[in-house]
Order: C-alpha cells, then sequence, then structure tokens
C-alpha cells in the first residue's frame, strides 16, 4: 500500500488524477452492468476517496513548500526544498533552489563589496558623512568620530541627529543649507577642543530609488598646514622687522657720504648702487609686514561707505604720472551716479593701486590701461583692464601666490612677486573676490567684487 502511495506521488498531477479516478469508474461501469447497481456506488465511493487523497496530499505539500520557500528566501543558507521526482513539485522546488543560491551569492557579493568600500572609507584620513533630509547621520567612518568625537556612536544607532552629536554649528549649518539649496558648500571650521583647523565640503547625493535626498560631507585637516602658516608668517614678520634697521641705517649712511664727502667716479656709482638696492630691500621689507598683517588679520579695518568713483580717481591721480613716464595712456570709464561699496578707502585704494601698477609694467608704450567699474545685482565689480602682454594660462592659478614671479628676459625690474598676493588678501578681507581674465598678446582684465552698499544720504 506504502509502495503504491509513492509511487502514485511520483506521477505528475495529470496522471494521479488518471489513476485515482478512471479505474474505480471502469470498475464501476462494468459491474453496475454485470454484477450488480452497488458496484458503480463502490467505484464512484473510490473515485472520490482517490480525488480527496490526491488532493489533500496536494494541499499539504503546497503548506510545506511555501514554508520552506519562505525560509529558503530568508537567505538561510542550511535550508533547501526537496527535489524528488520529475512532478511539478521537483521542478517547483528546483527552481526556488536555485533562486535562493543566487540570491545568497548575491548578498554576499553586495555584503564584500560594501564591506571593501567601507574599508577603503574607515583608511581615508578626511571624514567622511552621510545625512540625511532630516538631519540625520547615516553614515561616518573612523576619522569623522575622531575629528568630531563620536567614538561613542555605533552601528545600532538609528541616523542620530547632526545638530545634537557635532561640537561645530557649522557642520549642521552647511549640511541644511546643502540639501535646502542642492548646491556644493565650502567651510572653514575652528575647533577650540582640542584646537583644529578643518575644511567641510557639502555636496548633495541622489539616492536611486528613494525620494528623499542626502548630503555627502568630507572634512579634511588642515590643523598641520594652518600652523605651518602661522609660523611662516610670524618668521617673516620677525624677519621683517628686524631688516628694517640695518636697512634704514644703510639708506642714511649712502645720504650722509653723499651730501658730505662729494665723492666722484667709481665710488659715487658704488654708492648709487648700494642705495638702489637698499630702496628695494626697503620696499620688500615694507610689503611684506603688509602682507604678513594682512595675512594674520592683524590689521584693523576703518569701514565706511567709499563712493567707488572716488577711489577710481585717487588711484588715477596716483598713478598718471607713472604711467606718462612708461608711455602708457591711463583712462577712466565714470558713471554719473557711484555706486558705493563699505571699505577701508586706504586699503582698498592700496588693491586698486597694485593692479594698475601691474597693467602699466607689462604694458608696451602707445598701449591703454583702463579703469572702471559697474554693477551686476547686488555685487560692484571694479575692472582694470589692459592691452599689454597678457598672462600665461598655466600661470593663472597662481599669480595670487606670494612670490610667484613669471620670469621676463626683458625685464629689468621683476618685483617681489608680492602685489597680487596683497590685493587678494585685501580683497577677501573686504568678503570679496578677485578674478583675472587674459590671454597672452591680447591683455588681461582684473576684476574686484565687492557686495554694493548703501550710499551715506540713504
Amino acid at each position: 500500500m506504502m509502495r503504491g502511495s509513492h509511487i502514485l506521488m511520483r506521477l505528475p498531477y495529470r496522471w494521479r488524477y488518471v489513476v485515482v479516478t478512471v479505474p474505480p469508474l471502469t470498475f464501476g461501469l462494468v459491474g453496475y452492468f454485470a454484477l450488480a447497481p452497488w458496484a458503480l456506488l463502490i467505484g464512484a465511493a473510490a473515485t472520490a476517496l482517490g480525488v480527496w487523497f490526491v488532493t489533500a496530499s496536494h494541499h499539504r505539500w503546497l503548506r510545506s513548500a511555501t514554508m520552506s520557500t519562505i525560509s529558503t528566501l530568508g537567505i538561510d543558507s542550511s535550508h533547501r526544498l526537496e527535489v524528488a521526482g520529475r512532478s511539478e513539485e521537483a521542478r517547483l522546488a528546483l527552481a526556488v533552489n536555485r533562486l535562493a543560491s543566487r540570491a545568497i551569492l548575491a548578498v554576499g557579493r553586495a555584503e564584500s563589496i560594501a564591506s571593501y568600500h567601507e574599508t577603503i572609507l574607515d583608511a581615508i584620513a578626511d571624514g567622511v558623512m552621510v545625512i540625511d533630509d532630516r538631519g540625520g547621520m547615516l553614515y561616518f567612518n573612523s576619522a569623522a568620530q575622531l575629528m568630531f568625537g563620536l567614538a561613542d556612536l555605533t552601528e545600532e544607532d538609528n541616523a542620530p541627529p547632526l545638530a545634537s552629536k557635532i561640537n561645530a554649528f557649522e557642520v549642521a549649518e552647511a549640511a541644511a543649507t546643502c540639501l535646502t539649496t542642492g548646491s556644493v558648500q565650502r567651510v572653514n571650521i575652528q575647533l577650540f577642543n582640542p584646537s583644529r583647523h578643518l575644511v567641510l565640503w557639502a555636496a548633495p547625493i541622489n539616492v536611486q530609488g528613494h525620494n528623499e535626498q542626502r548630503a555627502l560631507l568630507i572634512v579634511t585637516d588642515r590643523t598641520q598646514e594652518h600652523r605651518q602658516s602661522e609660523s611662516l608668517s610670524e618668521f617673516v614678520a620677525n624677519a621683517s622687522h628686524e631688516l628694517r634697521t640695518p636697512i634704514t641705517v644703510i639708506q642714511t649712511s649712502v645720504e650722509t657720504l653723499k651730501q658730505g664727502w662729494g665723492l666722484d667716479g667709481l665710488e659715487a656709482e658704488f654708492l648709487d648702487n648700494i642705495e638702489t638696492s637698499g630702496k628695494k630691500m626697503g620696499r620688500l621689507v615694507a610689503e611684506l609686514m603688509e602682507l604678513t598683517m594682512i595675512e594674520t588679520r592683524q590689521t584693523a579695518l576703518n569701514l565706511a561707505p567709499v563712493a567707488v568713483n572716488d577711489l577710481i580717481q585717487a588711484t588715477y591721480a596716483e598713478l598718471r604720472s607713472v604711467a606718462r613716464k612708461q608711455g602708457v595712456a591711463l583712462e577712466t570709464q565714470l558713471g554719473d551716479e557711484s555706486p558705493y561699496v563699505s571699505a577701508d578707502f586706504d586699503k582698498l585704494q592700496l588693491a586698486v593701486s597694485n593692479l594698475v601698477t601691474n597693467a602699466i609694467k607689462f604694458s608696451s608704450p602707445g598701449d591703454k590701461v583702463r579703469i572702471d567699474a559697474d554693477v551686476v545685482g547686488t555685487t560692484v565689480n571694479l575692472n582694470v583692464v589692459d592691452e599689454g602682454r597678457g598672462i600665461d594660462p598655466n600661470d593663472v592659478p597662481h599669480i595670487f601666490e606670494r612670490f610667484y614671479r613669471k620670469n621676463y628676459e626683458q625685464e629689468d625690474d621683476q618685483g617681489f612677486g608680492l602685489g597680487l598676493a596683497i590685493v587678494k588678501n585685501i580683497v577677501e578681507l573686504h568678503e570679496g573676490t578677485v578674478d583675472v581674465d587674459s590671454q597672452l598678446t591680447a591683455g588681461s582684465k582684473f576684476t574686484i567684487s565687492l557686495p554694493l552698499s548703501a550710499s551715506p544720504l540713504d
């Protein structure tokens, strides 16, 4: 009996129903005519019993298969459906087992890739964080933990709020601005306990399959560079201060010798060379002191509403004789009504004068240098335009660095490479920017952009 049942269950479903219905019904019909009417009842009962048996066994298998499928697709590597015979159950079990195996391989591969990426992120010296649109931290690497004291947080913490965990409000503010505007943010952060200087970049990222936006924060520790810069500035300031006295002594001695001794010939030439070199060293020391004071924010700004037209006219009056000696035409272009900026007049004029001096120096006789201004939205642009030799595109990214100079064989006085660095720092003190648009042999245009201010009358 058990052997017959086992053989029956190995048959496909259509043959199972044929086996349990055709023989009993045939027996019943033959018996009805050959034996007695009760033979038909026996055949019908046997058919019903067979159909019930096949249906019940099928139901039990489906229930078992359903539970087993749930367990198997739950990525339980120890559980598989039993594959027996060539029936529909065997084919279904084989398909489910293959699907489970592929799912396990895919999950394993994804976990391996995630572990690989996490290892890389943990090895990076920069802090990396991912913030959701509710301000929760979805991810932070080891460097971010050290930078912001997040060592007490674990993976079990479900997106802890950024604002309550980070000890610098600029981080949360930059993340919120990035998520709100969808733009990249750059913020300088100073921590005091312990003292550190950080640079944070916040960029929006979109996750496929999710409607929410997230922000990627990358934080770089610039403490060492900041300390080196401070040390260098301090050294330059001290050296410049110490050089002022001997340079003054040299210049005074030369003037005394030239006036009192009446030297001529070779001695007079030597004195002229010493005087020229002394003046050049004096300019270098003065520019170094000026740049150092501005870079270290030791210089105070006397901010007041400044008429841009007055600034341009003062610069023109100061440098028109220099331009005339060089054979360069210095021009101004002033509007009927002057825009105003909030600035330190002397400091800002120094920046504009440095730009005009450079434009004159690198122009040829007959060229023109123009100073003008225009208003774009809430920004005032101060422009210095020349027709000179222009700047090599490879040099443009470096021209605002201190001591950077482009060597020209025909140039006798190169300067010290500090003028544009002074310009950049003065403009940044005024919360502005300075840009350059230049082409070789086609001239240059330097633009100082400052926030527009109300006039004193307003």
